[in-house]
């Protein structure tokens, strides 16, 4: 993902922007921050396969689940603990 200037009136509060598409990712700063255990954002990948490998070969720790018939999905968490969801229909 490519990292994209935040508004003026905004680069002051910290925290970052990206951009994937016409997709883009906030990430903001928080004073006292504890990730969330159930809240997350998902990401709709089209080879799950080749991510889980990319994970492997990183050595980024991720956690298949299967509850939903039709749907692959994995979970990982990012540098800072939140919870991420990548999922393959």
């Amino acid at each position: 993902m490519e990292e994209i200037t935040k508004p003026e009136a905004l680069q002051l509060r910290g925290g970052c922007w990206f951009q994937c598409g016409h997709q883009q990712v906030h990430i903001g700063v928080e004073h006292d921050f504890r990730p969330a255990k159930k809240a997350h954002p998902a990401f709709l990948v089209s080879d799950l396969h080749k991510l889980e490998e990319i994970f492997t070969v990183r050595h980024i720790g991720y956690e298949q689940d299967s509850s939903i018939p039709g749907v692959r999905r994995i979970y990982a968490n990012d540098p800072w603990g939140n919870r991420l969801e990548f999922i393959q229909i």
